[in-house]
């Protein structure tokens, strides 16, 4: 299903909150990284990381929703949301 304002100028900034068991920290922060659109920018020693996805609304919710299901993830819960459209100035 299709969001009726997706368009290719369009950009959804999510933050999220990823709890992950803290021994397989490392290897999720990876799998995360490899995911384009998404960015880590902490990670606590309790397995606690700060995430933000940068994509638009279709890709970043399939995003979303397919963290909770990786490897060494507990659960991830949205904190943050903000949509914004791209604009071209011409001179």
């Amino acid at each position: 299903m299709t969001h009726p304002d997706t368009n290719a100028d369009e950009i959804n900034i999510c933050g999220v909150l990823v709890h992950v068991q803290p021994l397989q920290s490392t290897q999720v922060e990876q799998d995360l990284l490899a995911i384009p659109g998404v960015e880590v920018h902490a990670v606590t020693d309790e397995g606690k990381m700060v995430v933000t996805i940068e994509e638009n609304y279709h890709r970043a919710s399939e995003i979303l929703n397919k963290l909770p299901l990786m490897d060494g993830v507990l659960s991830a819960a949205m904190i943050y949301q903000h949509h914004e459209t791209e604009t071209t100035e011409y001179g």
